[in-house]
């Protein structure tokens, strides 16, 4: 109707044009009331605060346990904060590729756990020296710098230690050092920020596990970006995971809420009480098959004889997709 009157009756588009802004005026002056009617998940009141902690080390059923809360928890009446530690696992950014990001070979040989989550970001290591922490909420309540501000707050509070927020969002110890790397998930109006804290890791098995000893790659997947680390106890020796649970959780549950929820898992997955709603079987866990980790990847290029070129040895390139070959190429140096 708008397209017809406008083109058909063109000496009348301008006033048509006038009372159609003047109606669109009036409807937003004065039909305020209705906003009530739209659905609830819009609304910024605040709202009950849970705190989970489960008892799992696995790190397959903890990133099932995240997605199931972040699926299907009640995230119009309340906030969750998931935190757990697995044995050691390396973890990769959703649109990562694993062979330039870390040493598989090693990684399998020392049956390490390798998964990747749902969420952007680099890659990390855990172990049981490694918090982690998940704070899923609303569209409306996502702030990922009030996440860090909270968990800053508390473990300053408590151990005096020097921890400040940079540009990347990462907390950073003695204004030098990362202890954190953080990464999200937003789909529609449910959410999560997700990062980890270095409370007391095997930094050499990090160091070790995290060196790609792929040379000469070239790849359109997301990158990680090095950076110096230090755990939390080299700081504040009296630091140790049940301590930043407690102290967080309690900053957490006492954060301008009106009501607060302490819960923990009865078994090693943690069907972590009725109050959430959480089926009495494991949630999906998510595949630790190569499948999983090649699902995404996109096309690289490996330059082979980088080494040996400058005796007059051939070079030349692989074209690899999703772990398949699908070209290739030499080259001689005369």
């Amino acid at each position: 109707m708008l397209i017809h009157k406008l083109f058909c009756c063109p000496q009348n588009s301008r006033q048509f044009l006038r009372s159609v802004l003047k109606r669109w005026t009036w409807a937003n002056t004065h039909a305020l009331p209705h906003i009530a009617n739209y659905p609830k998940q819009y609304t910024t009141a605040a709202p009950e605060h849970v705190v989970y902690v489960s008892r799992s080390k696995n790190i397959f059923e903890n990133l099932a346990l995240e997605d199931w809360i972040y699926q299907n928890g009640d995230l119009e009446n309340r906030s969750y904060l998931l935190m757990w530690s697995n044995g050691p696992a390396v973890v990769l950014g959703l649109h990562q590729n694993p062979w330039m990001e870390c040493n598989v070979d090693r990684i399998l040989a020392e049956n390490v756990d390798l998964a990747r989550r749902k969420s952007g970001g680099g890659t990390v290591y855990h172990d049981e020296g490694n918090l982690n922490l998940s704070f899923i909420k609303s569209r409306p309540r996502y702030n990922r710098k009030e996440n860090l501000e909270l968990v800053k707050r508390a473990l300053a509070h408590k151990w005096d230690v020097d921890l400040s927020i940079n540009c990347r969002e990462d907390l950073i110890l003695d204004g030098f050092f990362k202890v954190s790397g953080t990464a999200a998930k937003l789909g529609g109006h449910r959410t999560y920020h997700h990062f980890t804290l270095l409370v007391d890791v095997d930094v050499e098995r990090l160091t070790t596990l995290l060196q790609s000893p792929m040379v000469g790659v070239k790849s359109k997947s997301t990158e990680s970006v090095p950076a110096n680390v230090r755990n939390l106890v080299e700081s504040a020796p009296s630091m140790d995971i049940p301590s930043i649970v407690q102290c967080i959780g309690d900053q957490f549950l006492h954060h301008n809420i009106p009501q607060a929820i302490w819960a923990s898992p009865t078994s090693s997955l943690g069907l972590l009480t009725s109050s959430l709603g959480l089926p009495t079987d494991s949630p999906g866990l998510p595949t630790s098959s190569l499948g999983l980790l090649t699902g995404s990847l996109d096309q690289s290029t490996c330059s082979l004889g980088l080494l040996t070129s400058s005796l007059g040895l051939p070079t030349g390139t692989l074209g690899l997709s999703t772990g398949k070959l699908f070209d290739s190429g030499h080259k001689c140096n005369h």
